[in-house]
């Protein structure tokens, strides 16, 4: 039988292909290699830019809702002091139709005085320039029946302002430079929205009466 045989030529042909492939298959990992490095440093950088424009957003609607919700404050503050201003009016408008011989006396919440009618003016002395803005229970102090001053903490208006209930009482009242009077006094809240925002005071004098 014949046996196969490698020719001298036959072997360099084996030998150049060989080295072709080797060279083939180098190049394409040093390709694929340097593919997939560059592939990764492109999809950290897009991963980053993503994450930096994602914050970037929500702090720009961070603001903007924290901004709306100041405007939002803002408005209901103007709304509220509107009412309040609105339902002052109001009682001041009230007390001059029904205040026609009684003093008439409103107040804010800390019992500064805001509108004092001409009646009130006769009977304590004060005008009502000098009055409005003082502090009524220091203005006008109040006497008890032995005559002992009342404590602010049981004046009319106080209570009208802290319980938010009308109250009825009778007490003397010191005008001002010498003299006093008896009067009837009626105190009673402003309320607006379940919160007690003034009140207003009428008091008669009836020093005649009980003499």
């Amino acid at each position: 039988t014949a046996e196969s045989t490698t020719t001298p030529n036959g072997l360099l042909e084996a030998n150049a292909k060989n080295s072709q492939d080797y060279k083939f298959n180098a190049e394409n990992r040093d390709n694929n290699g340097q593919s997939s490095s560059y592939f990764d440093d492109a999809t950290e950088k897009l991963k980053a830019s993503y994450f930096e424009d994602l914050e970037k957003k929500v702090s720009e609607k961070t603001k903007a809702l924290t901004q709306r919700i100041e405007e939002l404050n803002s408005e209901q503050l103007k709304n509220k002091e509107a009412e309040e201003k609105a339902l002052i009016e109001e009682a001041k408008e009230e007390a001059t139709l029904t205040s026609i011989g009684e003093g008439v006396v409103v107040t804010d919440p800390q019992g500064k005085i805001l509108v004092f009618n001409h009646a009130a003016e006769q009977m304590t002395n004060w005008t009502a320039s000098e009055a409005v803005g003082q502090f009524w229970f220091e203005t006008v102090p109040a006497m008890d029946e032995k005559g002992y001053l009342i404590p602010r903490k049981d004046r009319d208006m106080y209570k009208a302002l802290t319980i938010g209930k009308k109250v009825f009482s009778e007490s003397v009242y010191l005008k001002r430079g010498s003299g006093k009077i008896t009067a009837a006094n009626t105190a009673a809240p402003i309320i607006l929205k379940g919160q007690v925002i003034g009140a207003v005071q009428i008091f008669r004098d009836i020093s005649h009466e009980k003499e």
